[in-house]
């Protein structure tokens, strides 16, 4: 097989460029070289180079590339940004010459004009082919056709590429050429759930205070929309994920805080807002507890992990952060680049928000392998793409 160079545009700390050093691991005859990567933000640029060195060339501002400068290469990526798309944002989306972050697939463009690398794969929000946004998305694949691409575009949940997280993300593979055909992965068995995940030994640090605790308590509403004090339910799954809510009392949690964590009969250990079958919500750029630990009909649902330790009279009610390396852990990133990245220097807040940004790996890894190796074990027929 011939090496494949590949460009990273709107690169994060290079998801891409793990799930190919991934599929390289396992098929030692595959060969490619990131040839350079394009991104802005300096924590990024600071843990991309702690993954992969500090070797490959940073193309900086897409808005201010030369697409002439930019090197030949087979594949680009390009996971622009989702800020003006996604539900979470302003929705301003992503018109050509709207100057919104998400606007800036179109200076991807002009680079794709210049170069035309055999192929392309685009990740985003599933919102994109929303009713709000579809008109934008026809627009990019139209102007990509008429440089000569065949897309196909499909909408991929994590969890069904067997990482524990509930995250739906839009994948479309362009490639240049007539009579091009491409089939996306068949799903992978989920084997584990995010519970199995969590670090077993937490810094103090990642625990929220009692009394934040019984405040965000005291913020949960029933079904009728009225404000319960004191109060907190769970129902849990087999699995230990938290998935539901009712009242209890738990008068006692400020009280049952301030005792000595010493003393322990037995703690269980539950992930907070994850589904029922164990998957984790979507991680997103948030590493703090902005509102409601829950709420019953939907609204900010922060993740974490809440702790029930057993007293003689009373529960010790606990909630902490998920951690940064749980955060990787959840996006698919291996151990050991999870390593890397905690002593990269960025700050653990930056690290959350890289992450919550980011592509999941495995995601990635199955496409990859559709694209490279297993051209003819997949749903539908396929054509080698290489």
């Amino acid at each position: 097989m011939n090496k494949i160079r590949v460009i990273e545009l709107f690169a994060g700390y290079g998801s891409q460029h793990l799930a190919l050093k991934r599929l390289k691991r396992d098929y030692p005859d595959f060969e490619y070289e990131v040839v350079a990567f394009c991104e802005i933000d300096d924590n990024a640029i600071k843990a991309y180079q702690a993954l992969h060195g500090d070797h490959i060339p940073n193309l900086g501002d897409i808005t201010k590339v030369n697409p002439s400068d930019v090197p030949d290469c087979d594949l680009m990526t390009w996971s622009f940004p989702c800020t003006d798309i996604s539900s979470a944002g302003q929705q301003k989306g992503l018109a050509e010459g709207s100057n919104t972050r998400s606007s800036l697939c179109w200076d991807a463009i002009h680079i794709f004009e210049e170069k035309r690398p055999k192929y392309l794969l685009m990740e985003n929000v599933s919102g994109l082919v929303s009713k709000r946004f579809i008109n934008d998305f026809d627009n990019l694949q139209s102007t990509l056709s008429g440089l000569g691409y065949t897309n196909f575009f499909k909408i991929i949940n994590s969890k069904d590429m067997g990482v524990p997280q509930n995250r739906k993300r839009l994948f479309m593979v362009s490639v240049l050429g007539d009579g091009a055909n491409y089939s996306f992965p068949a799903p992978v068995p989920l084997e584990k759930d995010v519970t199995q995940l969590l670090e077993d030994s937490v810094d103090e640090r990642y625990y929220l205070s009692a009394e934040r605790v019984c405040d965000l308590i005291s913020k949960v509403r029933d079904t009728d929309g009225h404000r319960l004090r004191n109060v907190l339910g769970w129902t849990r799954d087999r699995k230990g994920v938290v998935v539901d809510y009712h009242t209890v009392d738990v008068a006692n949690c400020v009280t049952a805080n301030k005792r000595d964590n010493t003393c322990n009969y037995g703690m269980e250990r539950h992930f907070l807002n994850g589904d029922k079958d164990g998957n984790a919500s979507t991680l997103t750029t948030s590493h703090d507890f902005a509102g409601n630990i829950t709420t019953p009909k939907g609204g900010h649902k922060q993740m974490g992990v809440l702790e029930i330790k057993k007293f003689d009279t009373a529960e010790l009610v606990r909630v902490r952060k998920l951690t940064e390396r749980e955060y990787f852990r959840i996006m698919d990133v291996d151990e050991k680049d999870i390593d890397a990245l905690l002593t990269s220097g960025v700050p653990n807040t930056q690290l959350a928000k890289l992450a919550g940004n980011s592509i999941v790996v495995n995601v990635l890894y199955h496409i990859f392998r559709t694209m490279f190796i297993d051209t003819g074990k997949k749903e539908g027929t396929q054509t080698s793409l290489f």
